[in-house]
């Protein structure tokens, strides 16, 4: 049967724990070493845990929390803190007023109806909290370098400045062709600006929404990082005080970060849909054709969506009398929510 003291001893190098120079630091996946043994896993730039190979982390040894848990039982087997009036043990915290406290303060004394919770069941939840703020650090940090790399960030200002210079190009040639027929086709030229703006619209927004959602999200990941690293900072801060307890992590703004982690995660994931080869390849296919001895068929822009599957609404425009027109100029309007571009045409 293994002795009490083993319990409080590392499971790589045997040696009992302490507040000093073997304070039992706890990986992501949930398992003790002692300060010294973490630091010699840490040579290279992940570490492997020694009970589960499987588990790396390439969290800082100095980053790593401490297992309150073990650290409290090792207290309760050592000492007990006395409660100065009532000479009773400080088997309690007081989150409101973040004090240790005894049961006869809790229930009678200076903290009656405050947030009271027993020692152990806190330092267990303080701990699972430190990891999951650990693990989230660690997939956040990983999300920063992936998705908000300078290469990305430089692809979207070139699409995005190449889409600037296509749509002044493509305005100037509809406008110079339509110039040549102004006087008989005036109509048909505000259709065809109307319905290329749209597509110039369809396009820009969802270059602004790649180029700006992503900024929004790296804004909201480097404030989540700064409040999260003065609460793991605060924690290192105080490694060799065994009476200290990070009660701020039992608060809401704790929780509130664990939330607000998860849903940066998730927001980071949604990035792997962004689609930057189907916007450049929509902006190299818009094209402006002008056939002049074609009355009917007087401008083109392409790419045609309508085999997409795109909705489609017929239009029927009735050409002024003026132009002579023998027969209706039909528009064909296809309509994309998502992924597509307006088109049009004349039959």
């Amino acid at each position: 049967m293994e002795s009490k003291s083993d319990d409080f001893s590392c499971n790589r190098c045997k040696k009992p724990y302490n507040t000093t120079d073997r304070e039992p630091l706890m990986l992501p996946c949930g398992h003790t070493f002692c300060s010294q043994c973490i630091q010699a896993l840490s040579v290279k730039k992940n570490i492997i845990c020694p009970d589960n190979p499987a588990h790396t982390t390439d969290v800082p040894y100095q980053k790593l929390p401490k297992n309150y848990s073990l650290l409290n039982l090792m207290w309760k087997s050592s000492t007990k803190e006395e409660c100065g009036e009532h000479k009773k043990p400080l088997d309690y915290i007081c989150v409101e007023d973040k004090i240790k406290t005894c049961a006869d303060c809790a229930l009678f004394g200076v903290h009656k109806f405050h947030d009271i919770r027993p020692i152990q069941a806190s330092t267990s939840e303080i701990a699972i909290k430190a990891v999951y703020l650990i693990g989230m650090s660690e997939q956040i940090n990983h999300g920063i370098s992936e998705y908000f790399s300078e290469n990305n960030k430089q692809r979207m200002e070139l699409v995005y400045e190449e889409f600037q210079k296509k749509k002044r190009m493509q305005e100037k040639e509809i406008r110079e062709g339509f110039q040549k027929l102004r006087k008989k086709l005036i109509e048909t030229e505000k259709q065809a600006l109307k319905l290329m703006q749209r597509n110039f619209e369809f396009i820009e927004y969802h270059l602004v929404a790649a180029r700006d959602i992503p900024k929004l999200i790296n804004s909201q990941a480097i404030i989540w990082k700064e409040k999260v690293d003065i609460k793991l900072k605060n924690i290192i801060n105080h490694a060799g005080d065994l009476n200290y307890i990070p009660i701020d992590l039992l608060e809401q703004e704790c929780t509130d970060l664990l939330e607000m982690g998860n849903m940066i995660i998730q927001d980071m994931d949604g990035l792997k849909d962004i689609n930057f080869d189907f916007v450049e390849n929509i902006i190299h296919q818009i094209d402006v054709e002008f056939k002049e001895e074609l009355l009917y068929k007087i401008c083109d822009i392409s790419p045609n969506i309508n085999k997409l599957g795109a909705e489609t609404e017929r239009r029927t425009c009735n050409p002024d009398d003026s132009l002579n027109v023998s027969r209706d100029i039909s528009f064909d309007y296809s309509y994309v929510n998502n992924d597509k571009i307006l088109q049009f045409h004349h039959n």
